[in-house]
């Protein structure tokens, strides 16, 4: 405690602390999927009239854009059930738009954790996690992981799209023109779409 209390004293005097400096924190950016594979972002964000956007960008190995969609809901979901809902309504789209092996990402770290874990989760956001690695099992072969918000960009910018509530929309092999820049400045180049 009395160590914590000099920290904090040393924090309000502006003096530095004399614990080790950390290394400044590398922000992810978007990789490309292994050959053959689909890599999905999926975002989740709350909208300023209250309820939830979400966002999801697929693109191929060379960082073609294979499907980007946004949905808009008026329910307004905490921030881990919020992904977890994108995450389980991109495996919607990707069984109706995708066949190739694929790999989601998404920047929310807790519900990666509970995807990971064996077992079940006695909790309502416990149900969409088993919906979820059912839904991944069956298909065989989709994986998820955990990648910072600098490779999540164009879906975050999906969940942000402005549409009407209850409303999806879907642009497949053409993205639309607000995630351009994104989509170029992830792959370094310029894209043929």
């Amino acid at each position: 405690m009395a160590r914590a209390e000099a920290y904090l004293e040393e924090f309000r005097s502006g003096v530095k602390s004399a614990s080790p400096a950390r290394a400044p924190r590398q922000e992810a950016r978007w990789e490309k999927p292994e050959k053959d594979h689909l890599k999905a972002n999926v975002d989740a964000t709350k909208t300023k009239e209250g309820g939830t956007g979400l966002g999801l960008v697929v693109r191929d190995g060379e960082g073609r854009l294979i499907l980007a969609a946004v949905q808009r809901t008026r329910v307004d979901w905490e921030p881990e059930m919020a992904e977890a809902q994108a995450l389980l309504w991109a495996l919607d789209l990707l069984h109706i738009h995708a066949c190739q092996p694929t790999l989601i990402e998404s920047d929310c770290q807790s519900l990666i954790q509970k995807l990971d874990r064996r077992g079940d989760i006695e909790t309502e956001l416990g149900v969409i996690v088993k919906e979820i690695k059912g839904r991944c099992s069956e298909r065989g072969d989709v994986r998820w992981r955990f990648w910072g918000r600098g490779g999540n960009v164009a879906a975050h910018e999906m969940a942000r799209a402005n549409c009407r509530w209850e409303e999806t929309k879907i642009w497949v092999g053409k993205p639309p023109i607000f995630i351009l820049n994104t989509l170029e400045r992830d792959c370094n180049s310029t894209l043929p779409f």
